[in-house]
């Protein structure tokens, strides 16, 4: 595949506030588009951290003030506004919760307005009402990651089945191919114990991500079966921002933390700006979610020649080429996950196959190359039309 001759002007939409993969995922679209030679603008949060991660790498970032998911009549206008001026008709969005703020944009003060949605989270149930149908309907494409995620869409809404692509949400694998920090290094720059076989999570701390399951199995691995091994869980990343539900979550499961018989072999860190060093840092990353629809840190941990043990739901299986490149375990089962620690633990000395081949596997299928060049084919049929 190569790249299209002339160069695309793309507006990305992500006004989600919180610290984690999505909106880097954002950030980075956006910077390997510009390296590609198109137009790229992103339209964020004000005062967020999509929009500080932005600045610093010199994106032109140009803000909002979403207060609401729903009725967010101002916030279109002002979209429609800043597209207007810069001259930009088609825009995508990355974030799920942004898409009534798109339809109404394109509804009601842009018609003119080419959508485009990257989908990045599981659909889960279905979405069929009139007010789903609605707003789906302003969508002119609809990019799931994978095959299966296609289904799933096709099955549980009533979008235009022609309108919904694959396109594969990836990572800049040279980055984590080039970074040289071993995991001694990594382990002084974090303070770590050099000694310890590590496990690790890394990702926002909410109930999808299913952190609780990964710290039970730890406790039960220290108790039932390693009680006089030197075993440790790194615990990283931010708490759901907000006061509803999964806010609450995430207080219990920082008391769940404190609480632990084995708390003097927990470290828990907030969000990691150095994620490769923690990466390296580890023996075995847990991506512990149940609902992951494609982990990008799944994907870096791999590129890094981390071990991954993952759960057997979402995008992981196929990440992992099904067990061919990294260890699975049965979603949210404490005791399957305890029983594949203990394995992982016990094959520690011959892990390097295992690593070159997700190594090979995420180069060959998941490089951001491969989506900014489906995604340049995209734009010159959508501009064809």
């Amino acid at each position: 595949m190569t790249q299209i001759n002339t160069p695309m002007k793309l507006a990305l939409l992500c006004t989600s506030i919180s610290r984690g993969g999505l909106e880097l995922y954002t950030m980075r679209l956006a910077r390997s588009l510009k390296k590609r030679g198109h137009e790229v603008i992103v339209i964020s949060q004000a005062n967020s951290f999509l929009e500080e991660q932005l600045k610093a790498q010199n994106i032109k970032c140009l803000t909002v003030n979403k207060s609401y998911q729903y009725l967010c009549f101002y916030t279109a206008f002002k979209c429609s506004k800043i597209l207007k001026e810069q001259g930009f008709e088609y825009l995508m969005v990355t974030n799920t919760r942004d898409i009534d703020l798109c339809a109404f944009t394109k509804s009601f003060f842009m018609q003119e307005l080419t959508l485009l949605y990257m989908q990045q989270m599981q659909l889960g149930l279905i979405k069929k009402s009139i007010y789903f149908d609605w707003k789906f309907s302003k969508l002119d494409r609809w990019y799931a990651p994978l095959e299966w995620l296609r289904e799933e869409v096709c099955a549980n809404t009533n979008m235009n089945q022609e309108k919904i692509k694959i396109l594969p949400v990836t990572i800049e694998t040279k980055s984590f191919l080039d970074f040289t920090e071993g995991k001694e290094q990594s382990r002084k720059l974090f303070e770590l114990p050099e000694d310890t076989f590590l496990f690790g999570f890394i990702g926002r701390i909410d109930k999808n991500k299913c952190p609780e399951v990964l710290l039970s199995a730890f406790e039960k691995l220290k108790k039932d079966y390693l009680p006089n091994e030197s075993i440790s869980l790194l615990i990283a990343g931010d708490k759901t921002s907000g006061k509803g539900r999964e806010f609450a979550f995430a207080q219990k499961f920082e008391l769940a933390i404190a609480n632990s018989p084995y708390t003097s072999c927990i470290f828990r860190f907030p969000f990691i700006e150095n994620v490769n060093a923690a990466f390296k840092a580890l023996d075995i990353f847990v991506m512990s979610s149940h609902k992951e629809t494609i982990g990008l840190v799944t994907q870096e941990a791999m590129a890094l020649g981390t071990v991954v043990l993952g759960a057997d739901s979402g995008g992981t299986l196929e990440l992992l080429n099904y067990g061919k490149c990294g260890y699975i375990f049965k979603s949210r089962d404490v005791d399957d996950l305890c029983e594949k620690m203990h394995r992982a633990y016990l094959d520690r000395n011959s892990h390097n196959e295992i690593r070159e081949k997700a190594i090979k596997y995420v180069v060959e299928n998941f490089d951001r190359a491969i989506s900014c060049q489906k995604l340049e084919q995209e734009m010159e049929t959508l501009q064809s039309l």
